[in-house]
């Protein structure tokens, strides 16, 4: 697992929006390598979110159309989280200089209006991340790893 997510890193190097062997090369492992690798760990997965195996899905995101800048792959509960706008799920995020992945629990940002995505309100999902820490916070306060904002460095649209 650790060399395919150092390769994903080593090609963000190289990101470009359009296609070439590089950005085939990580799409390659972001879609498929990545996701099969974390199958591997689906009796783990399954035991730790409390559901049965068929109810944890993987999957990986290079982008749609142009290659996207920050790629992901995330487990999640399909029933909860039908589509990466919509509920809460584990993601591996590659920030776009190549010099770190994070594993991050996260929650879909943006609605679906019928003809484009739109950014939730920021008042909501504060509201909701102001719910998931304290359930959280016995599980995770003992991690000398954790972080608790992340520098994907992706420049925001104007």
């Amino acid at each position: 697992m650790d060399s395919l997510l150092r390769e994903v890193l080593d090609l963000q190097q190289s990101w470009t929006a359009r296609k070439n062997p590089e950005m085939d090369k990580r799409g390659s492992l972001i879609s498929s390598q990545l996701p099969a690798e974390l199958r591997k760990s689906l009796p783990l997965l399954a035991s730790v979110l409390g559901v049965a195996e068929a109810e944890v899905g993987v999957e990986g995101s290079n982008g749609a159309g142009f290659n996207a800048k920050i790629p992901w792959v995330r487990v999640y509960e399909p029933r909860r989280s039908p589509g990466a706008t919509i509920g809460w799920y584990l993601v591996y995020l590659f920030s776009t200089t190549g010099d770190r992945v994070y594993l991050s629990l996260i929650q879909g940002t943006t609605v679906w209006t019928g003809g484009m995505f739109a950014p939730r309100k920021p008042a909501e999902l504060q509201s909701r991340v102001d719910w998931a820490r304290p359930l959280l916070s016995s599980s995770v306060t003992s991690r000398t790893d954790l972080v608790t904002s992340l520098r994907c460095r992706a420049i925001r649209p104007g």
